[in-house]
C-alpha cells in the first residue's frame, strides 16, 4: 500500500497543499518512514499502538480484519481530527 500512499500525498500536495496529513505507521519499514519524513514535511506519522491494544483484543494486530480503524476515528474524533467529506 506504501506505493499508492505515495500517490495520495502527491494528490493532497496539489489540491490541499495547507492542510497537516496524520499517518498512521501500521508497520512500514525504516526506510519508508525516512521516505515519508523526506517526501512530506507536513505529515505527521503516529505509530499504532498494537502491543498497548493487543493485551485486550488481539485481533487488532491481524491487518486484514481492519480492526484498527475504530481506534483511528475514534482518537481522530477525541482531538477533533475528522476530515468530513
Amino acid at each position: 500500500y506504501f506505493d499508492g500512499l505515495q500517490g495520495v500525498i502527491h494528490t493532497l500536495d496539489t489540491y490541499w497543499s495547507d492542510h497537516r496529513i496524520i499517518f498512521y505507521d501500521l508497520g512500514i519499514s525504516s526506510e519508508q518512514e525516512t521516505l515519508l519524513r523526506t517526501k512530506c514535511a507536513r505529515c505527521t506519522i503516529i505509530k499504532f499502538p498494537f502491543s498497548s491494544i493487543e493485551k485486550y483484543a488481539s485481533h487488532i494486530g491481524i491487518l486484514k480484519y481492519f480492526a484498527f480503524k475504530p481506534f483511528v476515528i475514534q482518537v481522530n474524533r477525541l482531538f477533533d481530527k475528522m476530515i468530513d467529506f
